[in-house]
């Protein structure tokens, strides 16, 4: 099939929605499927992979629609994919008015939307959506999560909802089983590091929901107590760029712990996957608990670790706490720091959860991905 994925966001513009098209491009590809990416016109966007990229769309707003049609028309394909929401289309309607457009206009073109946070979007948020999942052949929800949502805005459209979970774009404990449980990785990566701590990981854009207070807090009791433990962090920390990372970078250094909570800095996809599989235990406080939307969360399970993730709102699909990840209460630094005491004090729970762990895996491998996403497109 001759497809084009549309997205804001592409490597190494940091967003994962954009890790994640990078990612199914690349599979589909390998597929062997003819696979363009239509991107934004940023200069951080580079080519990864045997997929055809072009970062052309200067800009998402309405007025820049006709550019986004004529970049289709030159690529031709049969299959529109549009990932929604993406980091680089800002504030623009753009890609909400896309879908319905090329219904109207090249009605011989399959249109497929994949909605990867929608049932976090604000009320306004999902009615921008309404006409696009009206128009939509095929809509992805990577959760039941979004899907449940999704049926009270628009029951109609649930006869085009696949269900299509995430894949880890750091890659995975089975693609890379020669690389998982070396500490030294670590070393060589960030060789000050104290190695008499244990250094669990913690990876993704810090953001005011990945529960940062709750951390620092929690480590800080733990600090007191005498624990020799610390976070090692796959992603960076760009105070000149984000408010945000001021405020965390300020709270860390207030507490004291400069040298318990250590950050990467930027990596790449394979650096960050040496990162992780360097570490037995991740720590992932969402303050709205955990959900199978978290590309984090799917990163590190996909690794095989054991996973310390706050209790979900609402179970997850086939997945059991004390079996495939441990949780603890949200927005409680106490709880955060009891349940890493407890991981750090039972080594056969922490080998329990990472048997779970990679049992888990398996529903996100990119081999599974694609046959569903293919089995979606040849049905529409």
């Amino acid at each position: 099939m001759k497809i084009c994925l549309v997205t804001g966001s592409f490597p190494e513009m940091r967003c994962g929605v954009g890790d994640y098209t990078r990612c199914l491009a690349n599979e589909l590809t390998k597929a062997g499927h003819q696979v363009t990416v239509l991107t934004s016109d940023r200069k951080e966007v580079r080519k990864m992979g045997d997929s055809d990229l072009r970062p052309k769309i200067r800009s998402w707003r309405s007025f820049n629609l006709w550019q986004l049609l004529r970049e289709i028309d030159r690529i031709n394909p049969r299959i529109v994919h549009l990932q929604y929401p993406s980091l680089g289309y800002g504030r623009g309607l753009a890609p909400n008015l896309l879908l319905p457009v090329l219904r109207w206009f090249r009605p011989r073109i399959k249109c497929i939307i994949t909605l990867h946070e929608y049932a976090i979007f604000s009320w306004l948020g999902k009615l921008r959506l309404w006409l696009t999942l009206a128009m939509a052949h095929g809509i992805v929800c990577t959760n039941h999560h979004d899907r449940r949502s999704l049926r009270k805005m628009q029951s109609r459209a649930l006869r085009r909802v696949r269900i299509i979970p995430l894949g880890s774009s750091v890659g995975s404990i089975f693609e890379n089983a020669g690389v998982k449980g070396h500490n030294n990785l670590i070393f060589e990566t960030m060789p000050e590091l104290d190695r008499n701590k244990t250094w669990l990981v913690h990876f993704g854009t810090v953001m005011p929901n990945k529960g940062w207070e709750i951390i620092i807090q929690a480590y800080s009791q733990l600090k007191q107590e005498g624990r020799l433990v610390g976070m090692l962090v796959a992603g960076e920390l760009d105070d000149r760029q984000y408010a945000y990372h001021s405020r965390v970078k300020a709270m860390i250094r207030e507490a004291g712990l400069n040298e318990h909570i250590r950050f990467t800095g930027f990596l790449s996809a394979e650096s960050a996957g040496r990162v992780i599989s360097s570490c037995c235990i991740a720590v992932l406080p969402f303050y709205g608990g955990a959900r199978l939307n978290r590309s984090s969360m799917v990163a590190m399970l996909s690794w095989g670790l054991a996973v310390l993730t706050t209790t979900p709102a609402r179970p997850l699909e086939k997945l059991w706490p004390g079996r495939h990840f441990w949780t603890v209460e949200p927005g409680s630094p106490h709880a955060l720091a009891q349940g890493i005491k407890i991981l750090l004090d039972d080594p056969v729970l922490v080998d329990r959860l990472q048997t779970g762990a990679r049992e888990a895996a398996s529903r996100f491998s990119w081999s599974r991905i694609v046959r569903q996403t293919q089995e979606l497109y040849t049905s529409c």
